[in-house]
């Protein structure tokens, strides 16, 4: 979503300054003067660096962001790292273990808005966290003539209470929240990789203008209907407050996935050989249902379905396309070759090797699209498909881990399992994300041990999602390395 961008640096530094001023946060913890200059016993290193004099940990950042010495102290158990940016601010605080996050996060948030002439909570929460215990809020917080949007997360950790808050305008939140991903990290773990600054800058967006007398002091209630897409951050997954999952929640959730949530994850994650031909199973099981649109025998109806032409696909749904070269064919052998299925919002397009007539030739692939769900990062999804609910269940009794991975963009696990014929199943997996991750892009790829090598050849010279390569993380040649190692 491009937005204009509205005031620069220089008004959110005023607005912060008038907001922030010489704020005591020593005294959430024990009693102190609000107006004690801040300590110069700053852990500074250099220019991209700075040592945490609680926790130890290195704090490193990009040259788009500086370290804040003016606002950044070390006083009363309290250590506060203030970097800023071109697009916004952010503070790394440091507070002692053991506090109660609602009640320091409200406290905390009453001191920071103190300054402000009127503020509007957008969303705010706390939850069960993979790490221990998370709060977060987001607000919008009106100075002088200049709205800002701030964004606070906790987290309570063994040895300290971490608390991130990142500071900016509506306009300029998205494009500064991704540059402190991108450019900001605690011992090596980007911050708010958890999070979809996307998503909490549409949220900022649908919520009222404080600039046109909206208020949210007397209410503390969501702003809109539609504000409580802060569904978009999640759980953070390690100490350095890094997250293993974006998160798309509902309207009325946490940024924690509820059960209903994992499931649905669960299920659209879910690789089902039923949807990709082996060779043992020339007929696919996929049933139809009602409420989908699939295809039918003929290959001229797919276009209703998104097949654009000869080797092109784009989905319905999400308008992302597909293109596989005259090595690959739509698997007549499913049901359901393609999918569009409005219900779920789910699309799907199946594929088969042109020669797929034996073990030494088959190969099979499928590219599901569907809205990300609140659980779905690479890693989360690897997580999944590595679990034992998976390999016992989704994937086939039998089924065993050959390799794992994720990265920052992509998750793939490969899985083999014995066919009755002797010969060994290879089952590829992979997820990534488009549109700012909120659509899922879930590659299934299967060949045999014995067809491996010429049938992921196919996929790296002839099929592509948007235009990129798939199936990225591991190639033919670490596969076999792996099945020679069992």
């Amino acid at each position: 979503m491009n937005r204009a961008l509205g005031v620069g640096r220089a008004a959110v530094r005023m607005a912060m300054a008038l907001l922030m001023g010489l704020v005591g946060l020593g005294t959430l913890i024990a009693p102190a003067n609000a107006a004690t200059l801040p300590s110069q016993r700053t852990g500074l290193v250099d220019d991209g660096t700075y040592v945490s004099d609680t926790s130890g940990e290195e704090i490193t950042w990009g040259r788009d962001w500086s370290f804040d010495e003016e606002t950044s102290f070390v006083e009363d158990d309290v250590e506060r790292i203030a970097l800023t940016s071109d697009e916004g601010l952010l503070d790394i605080i440091y507070f002692p273990p053991g506090l109660d996050l609602v009640a320091t996060r409200d406290d905390l948030l009453d001191i920071l808005l103190d300054g402000a002439d009127d503020t509007l909570q957008v969303d705010r929460g706390d939850y069960n966290g993979s790490s221990g215990r998370v709060s977060y809020s987001l607000d919008k917080v009106l100075v002088g003539d200049a709205e800002l949007a701030m964004f606070t997360l906790l987290m309570a950790r063994s040895d300290d209470t971490l608390v991130t808050v990142y500071y900016s305008t509506p306009d300029l939140f998205e494009d500064g929240m991704l540059s402190a991903q991108d450019s900001i990290a605690i011992d090596d773990a980007g911050i708010f990789q958890g999070i979809k600054p996307a998503g909490l800058a549409d949220a900022l967006f649908d919520a009222p203008s404080l600039l046109d007398g909206a208020s949210s002091r007397s209410s503390k209630t969501t702003s809109s209907s539609k504000t409580a897409r802060t569904d978009e951050t999640e759980t953070p997954e390690d100490d350095a407050g890094t997250s293993s999952s974006r998160s798309r929640t509902g309207e009325d959730e946490t940024p924690e996935a509820t059960e209903e949530d994992t499931e649905e994850t669960s299920s659209r994650t879910r690789s089902s050989r039923d949807e990709t031909e082996t060779p043992e199973d020339d007929s696919g099981s996929r049933s139809s249902s009602s409420k989908k649109t699939t295809s039918s025998s003929s290959a001229d109806d797919y276009a209703d379905l998104g097949v654009v032409g000869e080797g092109e696909y784009e989905s319905p749904l999400y308008g992302a396309a597909v293109e596989w070269s005259d090595a690959w064919t739509i698997n007549e052998n499913l049901d359901e070759p393609v999918i569009s299925d409005t219900e779920s919002g789910t699309d799907q397009i199946g594929l088969i090797r042109t020669d797929s007539d034996g073990a030494e030739t088959y190969g099979a692939l499928s590219v599901r699209f569907f809205e990300a769900g609140s659980t779905d990062t690479p890693e989360s999804v690897v997580d999944y498909w590595t679990s034992d609910d998976y390999l016992n269940g989704g994937a086939g009794d039998g089924s065993t881990v050959l390799l794992a991975d994720a990265t920052k963009d992509e998750g793939s696990v490969v899985l083999i399992s014995d066919l009755d014929s002797g010969d060994v199943l290879v089952q590829y997996l992979s997820v990534f994300f488009i549109d700012r991750g909120k659509t899922a892009v879930m590659i299934e790829f299967y060949s045999t041990d014995l067809s491996v090598a010429d049938a992921y050849a196919d996929v790296e010279d002839g099929i592509t999602v948007d235009g990129q390569p798939i199936l990225t993380l591991f190639d033919d040649r670490d596969i076999e390395k792996a099945l020679a190692q069992q």
